[in-house]
């Protein structure tokens, strides 16, 4: 048996209280009953190294992602939960060398399309940034103005700024309008955003649109929609149906009026709002929205990439559920964006999951619980590192190693039900221990 030592940041907060990491030992192979541990092994042979979550560091920890995601032109990055500062901040770095060294074209978040459109003006070299803006990075987080978010926007500014960025990068909002704290309060910056653009090129339809469709703003949001009759909800679908079928119709006239660029986001403005109404309608009908919302996102990323052209990479960032490939067990959401992706593009889309030991959050809670013993993070806390990134592509297909990865499990902390772990990612980024987001 090896020395045992403890990872070289053992100190940590957790509600005001610090304390130190236990012991590991990083060379034991054995397991507590002095059984050899083959996943242990396995996954000790298989990880690399991370140095540093913090942008700005030499690449040279990062090259082996090149091999694991190879030409995949979706890449998509999960996080355990939304206040969480390492994971924010290495996807910013992540991020940086995708773009620098992968030929990432876009970043494609977890938050509203309608709020992304001022943070992809913003980085573009137009407007302002404000709280709002920042706060719009992850709407989902009730606009929150995380600091590494505001990093990530002011950095693609900086890049698409530079005098030899020969292609600028973009961000997208892959979600519907208007999610706070899970609930969506705020759709009428779709609604308002697609007929503002009608008014400028056909007041006269404007008018007819909103007096269909104005009346029932008030309900047209999370637990209010069901107010609505069936009468009055399949009225408003209709009204939404035409307003979408008119720019269908308008298309070649509109862009010529405006641009194709303003055609093409108002368009998608009023396809959010449809995916809105049927996500509501969902709801109200005992159905599934949950599924609605991941149908939607699927779509979104559809229209981004027919948008950033055949030679674009994107970045998916949202939380790990969303991006997983594989089901959960309980399938209570469910199909996942990521089960979509994977669908749609195969082996041209990678997963990548976030997971923690422990550690504190500014997101939906506090205090992180420990990941369940067996857990992959509860398994990867035990190799005695900071940080390392597991592959899961050559996982064995027979043999205990296997039958542990086969197994329904937990990939993080309680925060997404079990699932088959390589089923569902490709790999596996684990930081021991994680502390809060902070806010500007």
């Amino acid at each position: 048996m090896g020395a045992c030592a403890e990872p070289s940041e053992g100190v940590g907060r957790v509600l005001g209280v610090f304390w130190a990491l236990p012991f590991v030992c990083v060379t034991v192979t054995r397991a507590q009953n002095g059984a050899a541990d083959p996943v242990l092994d396995w996954a000790r042979s298989h990880v690399f190294t991370v140095s540093s979550v913090e942008p700005g560091s030499p690449s040279t920890d990062l090259q082996p992602f090149k091999r694991l995601i190879g030409d995949a032109r979706v890449i998509a990055f999960g996080e355990p939960d939304h206040g969480i500062h390492e994971f924010q901040s290495f996807r910013n770095r992540l991020f940086q060398f995708l773009v620098e060294e992968m030929g990432v074209t876009a970043i494609a978040a977890e938050t509203g399309y309608s709020e992304s459109v001022a943070v992809d003006d913003y980085v573009n070299g137009k407007g302002e940034l404000t709280p709002a803006i920042v706060g719009s990075v992850f709407s989902w987080s009730a606009g929150t103005p995380y600091a590494d978010n505001r990093a990530l926007i002011d950095w693609i500014r900086s890049y698409n700024a530079r005098p030899s960025t020969k292609r600028k990068i973009h961000f997208y909002g892959l979600d519907l309008t208007g999610g706070r704290g899970g609930r969506f309060t705020q759709t009428r910056l779709a609604v308002d955003a697609a007929l503002a653009y009608v008014a400028a090129v056909d007041s006269v339809q404007a008018r007819a649109l909103s007096a269909r469709i104005m009346p029932s703003m008030p309900r047209f949001i999370s637990g209010s929609y069901d107010s609505l009759t069936i009468t009055d909800q399949n009225a408003l679908t209709a009204a939404i149906d035409d307003l979408v079928g008119l720019f269908e119709r308008r298309q070649a006239k509109w862009s010529a009026k405006t641009s194709p660029g303003a055609y093409d986001r108002a368009y998608h403005e009023a396809i959010v709002v449809r995916q809105l109404n049927a996500n509501f309608r969902a709801a109200s009908g005992e159905s599934n929205p949950q599924a609605q919302r991941e149908i939607a996102m699927a779509q979104n990323l559809r229209w981004v990439l027919e948008r950033e052209g055949p030679q674009s990479r994107v970045l998916v960032f949202a939380a790990n559920w969303h991006v997983s490939k594989g089901p959960m067990t309980s399938d209570r959401w469910g199909t996942s964006l990521g089960e979509h992706l994977h669908s749609i593009f195969g082996k041209d889309f990678v997963s990548i999951a976030g997971a923690y030991y422990r550690g504190e959050s500014t997101g939906a809670s506090d205090e992180l619980s420990a990941p369940d013993s067996g857990s992959v993070a509860a398994m990867m806390s035990r190799l005695g590192e900071r940080r390392v990134v597991l592959p899961l592509g050559d996982v064995p297909n027979s043999g205990p190693v296997a039958d542990w990865f086969r197994s329904s499990r937990a990939v993080e902390a309680g925060r997404i039900d079990s699932m088959t772990v390589n089923d569902a990612f490709n790999a596996v980024v684990f930081i021991a221990t994680v502390h809060p987001a902070s806010t500007q």
